[in-house]
């Protein structure tokens, strides 16, 4: 049996930069990021951005997905990484 958990991705669609004007912090092309929980908050994964209330001004998009969406080329990058990581099943087991 196939098990898929749910994972949340986000779409930063302004900076949080309280210096500029606001039609200054709109990003071009913006792109869909993995979503981690960090010290209990939202955060990108490719750059660990706080994003949400509370945490920054930025405006975004957030949905829930399966399955591919993300379109990062840092989270991809870090994501392909992490897969490529073999890991000893035997080891995983003798722990048990």
């Amino acid at each position: 049996m196939s098990y898929r958990k749910n994972f949340e991705i986000v779409q930063l669609l302004t900076v949080d930069d309280w210096k500029s004007k606001a039609e200054d912090n709109k990003i071009n092309n913006p792109v869909w990021c993995l979503v981690i929980e960090s010290c209990g908050d939202k955060a990108t994964f490719c750059k660990n951005e706080y994003f949400g209330e509370g945490q920054s001004s930025c405006e975004f998009e957030l949905k829930t997905v399966t399955k591919d969406g993300v379109t990062c080329p840092d989270c991809l990058k870090m994501i392909s990484n992490i897969k490529s990581i073999n890991i000893d099943t035997k080891i995983l087991k003798k722990g048990k």
